[in-house]
């Protein structure tokens, strides 16, 4: 199976704080967490996953990712060297996703979706913000 993050650049906007805020969802097959076009924190929340995968690999375990918006969580495990293990679930009924996935590609579509962020927060000149440089440290190491 393969699981894909999602990230919707043209919905990118900087609040007042500076938190850049877009769509960012994750699909394993016909399944989305936490639904196709949510809108959160995106930036953070790319840093987390990113964390999350590197942590997974270092420590041969699992992590628990938060969604910034709402009561949602991933909590994710490495599972026979090359697998992902996302069980996402909420506070809300009928939200969550519960598969095992190739952690390549996974890896791969973080990767990428992360570049494309990056490259529209540079455009927009958002690329001081400091989850922005936090996310272009971990992409490009």
């Amino acid at each position: 199976m393969i699981g894909v993050v999602h990230c919707d650049v043209s919905s990118l906007e900087q609040s007042q704080s500076g938190a850049v805020w877009g769509g960012v969802w994750i699909s394993a097959g016909q399944q989305h967490f936490p639904e196709p076009g949510w809108n959160d924190m995106v930036v953070a929340l790319l840093v987390e996953l990113h964390r999350a995968i590197n942590q997974i690999r270092r420590a041969n375990g699992s992590a628990r990712v938060r969604f910034f918006d709402g009561p949602f969580w991933m909590d994710l495990k490495l599972e026979q060297g090359d697998k992902l293990s996302i069980s996402a679930s909420g506070q809300r009924a009928g939200i969550g996703l519960t598969d095992t996935v190739d952690l390549a590609p996974f890896e791969r579509s973080l990767m990428d979706e992360s570049a494309l962020v990056l490259r529209e927060c540079e455009l927009r000149g958002w690329g001081d913000q400091t989850d922005v440089r936090i996310l272009a440290n971990l992409v490009r190491h």
